[in-house]
């Protein structure tokens, strides 16, 4: 109990360096007019600051150790500075004072790239800005920043840009400040409610998370306004260094002077673009068209659905490795590597045993692990796994594919489990027995399986999967919408305009769905580069249709 059994408002942990993990120290903030200083390790309270009134925001200084402040509904802010030690004797005193808000102070932040201004949210709907230490000079107001028409509870800085604030308010907006100039940037408006969380990603500086009391996080791609850096990025990676900052002292000079004369230069100040930086010169020594190299920059400044599928599919076409990759994160895989991880895939789902009592789930694994085996075309396991989760009828039908002597060897192991249980769909695996693949494609289309389609037509086109015979009883049925009839192409050649074709039809899902990526990945799986980047440009994804052609060689007047 901290707070004399008064709520807690905020906690912020502050691990310090050579700490072993879950040490440091974390500070709170309370109802009983205290800030409270805790050992993380033992729960110990190493000190308790006393204010006249609640204490609602704390935090950490990121730069200076020893240094905190806090926000008071007496309307101040206070900056501490701690012994050495941490605890010290006696009433611990605050450094700075800073008063001139009207109302309740929710929030305070120290900048994170100069260690001497802090910015605080109030209740009087303003941020302000603050120099709280200067040689030669008493704290003072920098500026104020108006415009939210309600409680400002969030604050957040850019990690990179150090002049751009973020603040979430009881007005339901997230206002994102130019705040050398004291100009609102951008307003959104998304929210339903009030919004009291900000963070961005650490090493994506420009994806933005928010939370809100309408019981939703949100994602925001701060894109647009650093879009001229990216294209310089892109075409100059080895110059990237010529977008970095100089040093905080470049911004804190802004700060100085009066609003209306700011033009804060758009440059990157923070750890994250200097690491990039230093990686991107070590890479274009190396090789300057690696993946990597555009990996790096494009995930730095942007993000979208599907990016490592999209930065899978490039490195297989290309034939290198993507460093860092997983193959379990990815949904979208090139035909190169489509088989075999889908081979992969079924192993793993074959191989997990049943928990004790939960025997059903493993069946379930076993049977999907099949289905896996069957759009692959390995047959064998097909029946070998499909017999193994108790659906005996469904594996002795697939069996002649394989060898009548297969055939009878899992007859004669079927008749000895003296149980045959099948409550399955019994088309797919004779459909593809006798040799009806393509009509197990257009089934799989017409119920908008198209993953499945898209496996099962590379398969039939790697002819993986056993081809029409004159013995074979098939009955004409008309082919998929979108899917052409190859019935008068040699099998080789019409099992490849299938997969071709099954790719276009799922693009154009993707496409009415508003998924431009996700449908120009579907043409990069099969190897048809040129329609992907067609399809990104038509949708005026121009960076990606750039990076694609630049990666995989097509002409530069296509992207």
């Amino acid at each position: 109990q901290l707070h004399s059994e008064k709520q807690a408002y905020r906690c912020e942990w502050k691990v310090q360096g050579g700490e072993p993990d879950g040490g440091g120290m974390i500070i709170t903030g309370g109802a009983d007019c205290s800030a409270c200083i805790v050992d993380a390790l033992n729960g110990s309270v190493i000190k308790r600051i006393t204010h006249p009134m609640a204490v609602v925001g704390v935090t950490w200084h990121p730069l200076l150790e020893n240094v905190l402040a806090t926000g008071c509904q007496d309307r101040a802010v206070r900056i501490f500075r701690l012994p050495e030690d941490g605890k010290g004797v006696g009433e611990l005193k605050p450094e700075v004072h800073l008063t001139g808000h009207d109302a309740k102070v929710f929030n305070v932040a120290f900048h994170p790239i100069i260690p001497t201004i802090i910015a605080s949210g109030s209740d009087d709907k303003t941020i302000r800005v603050w120099r709280w230490k200067q040689n030669g000079g008493g704290p003072r107001e920098l500026r104020r920043l108006v415009g939210h028409t309600n409680f400002v509870r969030a604050l957040l800085w850019h990690s990179e840009l150090p002049g751009v604030l973020f603040s979430g308010s009881w007005d339901s907006t997230i206002r994102t400040w130019d705040v050398a100039a004291q100009t609102c940037l951008h307003i959104a408006y998304e929210h339903y409610a009030d919004v009291y969380g900000l963070a961005l990603h650490p090493q994506r500086p420009f994806f933005l998370v928010s939370s809100s009391r309408d019981t939703t996080l949100r994602f925001w791609i701060f894109e647009q306004e650093v879009r001229p850096m990216l294209v310089q990025a892109l075409v100059r990676p080895a110059r990237f260094v010529d977008l970095l900052g100089n040093g905080p002292e470049e911004v804190d000079l802004l700060m100085e002077g009066p609003p209306e004369l700011q033009q804060p230069p758009w440059k990157l100040f923070g750890q994250a673009s200097r690491q990039l930086a230093q990686s991107l010169m070590s890479i274009c020594q190396e090789r300057s068209n690696s993946l990597e190299i555009y990996q790096r920059i494009v995930s730095f400044f942007m993000y979208r659905t599907g990016m490592a599928d999209l930065w899978g599919l490039i490195a297989v076409a290309r034939g290198e490795p993507l460093p860092g990759s997983k193959t379990s994160s990815r949904t979208t895989f090139h035909e190169q590597e489509m088989i075999l991880c889908q081979r992969s895939k079924a192993l793993e789902l074959a191989s997990h045993r049943a928990i004790t009592g939960v025997v059903a789930k493993h069946e379930e694994r076993l049977v999907k692990a099949a289905q896996i085996m069957l759009r692959i075309g390995d047959l064998r396991q097909y029946c070998r796994m499909t017999a193994q989760a108790g659906h005996w009828e469904r594996a002795i039908c697939m069996a002649p594919a394989v060898s009548h002597q297969f055939w009878t060897e899992l007859c004669g192991e079927y008749i000895e489990t003296l149980s045959a249980t099948a409550n399955l769909d019994e088309s797919a695996p004779l459909l593809v027995a006798t040799g009806q693949s393509e009509r197990l494609v257009d089934a799989y289309i017409k119920r908008n399986e198209l993953d499945i389609a898209l496996v099962l037509a590379k398969a039939d086109a790697d002819g993986l999967l056993p081809a029409a015979t004159s013995t074979s009883t098939a009955t004409t049925t008309a082919a998929a919408p979108g899917v052409a009839d190859a019935s008068n192409l040699s099998p080789p050649v019409a099992s490849r305009v299938r997969l071709e074709d099954v790719a276009a039809v799922i693009s154009t899902r993707f496409a009415e769905l508003g998924e431009p990526l996700q449908a120009a990945m579907v043409f990069l799986a099969v190897n048809n580069v040129q329609r992907a980047v067609t399809v990104l440009m038509c949708a005026h994804e121009v960076v990606l249709a750039y990076v694609v052609a630049e990666l995989l060689g097509q002409p530069k007047d296509l992207a």
